[in-house]
């Protein structure tokens, strides 16, 4: 497929990979970086977590929690999931091949169809109560259909996840902007959502799910949150001729396999520079 032959571990585009480890310089050209912060490049928990871990065999695993909709719950083709292949099973591999001494432990709290706001009153039950190392969020694909008049409560909602977040637990945060939804019809899409295909189209080439991952870099950076953005990346591919909608499983919103690299490249490189950049 077009594209993907660009995500091989020593061919991902704009990001220099040398023994798992990444520069700066090469994150700040695929992430949305807030002005300077207290918490801009800085994971301070996450990393004393794999700290004690690596030195302390006894000491808990490292845990993580994605926190999303279907997209984070390794949805992919019509009636398939594939919890192999989601962006934080692939994140949990690099770690593990990066900090080889430490336990890591991913809760899969992804729940298909879920909005930011409908997903509050499960954010104790999934994410809270586990007391967690980092959490990612990542929402927007089902919120877009909200249109203009729903994006108020999908940025506050997602703000009040930050926030709990950090009052109830002593997690790190990460948040994700969307992936792309299809662009046109295509042959991907099954029977069964021939009638998604045109009213997912017009969400996407509107700008309107553009807007929904501004709303999360805006409520990031209300909350001095890093902001991981995969929808410029996605963007950024686009321009450069890909045709993205062939990055997506089912033709409509999710994701193959192998483009949740996307993803789980970004967060590994934010993660492993900003590891690299506190020992210094």
């Amino acid at each position: 497929m077009a594209g993907l032959s660009r995500y091989k571990i020593t061919k991902l585009p704009g990001i220099k990979i040398a023994a798992l480890y990444f520069s700066a310089g090469a994150v700040r050209m695929v992430l949305h970086c807030p002005p300077p912060h207290e918490y801009t490049m800085k994971l301070t928990h996450f990393h004393d977590r794999i700290r004690e871990k690596t030195a302390n065999p006894h000491a808990a695993p490292v845990l993580l929690v994605a926190f999303g909709d279907s997209v984070t719950q390794g949805m992919t083709a019509l009636g398939v999931q594939e919890p192999d292949a989601v962006y934080h099973a692939r994140l949990k591999r690099t770690l593990e091949t990066a900090h080889p001494l430490a336990t890591f432990s991913v809760i899969n709290a992804g729940q298909s169809g879920q909005n930011a706001v409908g997903a509050l009153s499960s954010l104790e039950r999934d994410v809270l109560r586990h007391q967690p190392d980092l959490v990612t969020i990542s929402f927007g694909l089902n919120d877009a259909w909200g249109g203009e008049s729903g994006m108020p409560a999908f940025r506050a909602a997602i703000e009040e996840m930050i926030v709990r977040v950090r009052t109830a637990t002593q997690s790190d945060v990460l948040v994700l902007t969307p992936t792309f939804m299809n662009r046109a019809d295509n042959a991907r899409v099954a029977a069964e959502h021939r009638a998604l295909v045109a009213p997912m189209a017009d969400v996407m080439n509107s700008g309107m799910l553009a807007r929904y991952a501004q709303a999360v870099r805006d409520a990031a950076k209300a909350q001095s949150a890093n902001c991981i953005d995969v929808y410029a990346e996605w963007q950024r591919l686009a321009d450069s001729g890909v045709n993205t909608d062939e990055l997506l499983s089912n033709g409509l919103n999710h994701p193959t396999g192998e483009a949740h690299d996307i993803a789980a490249r970004m967060l590994a490189a934010f993660i492993l520079t900003a590891f690299t950049t506190e020992a210094a």
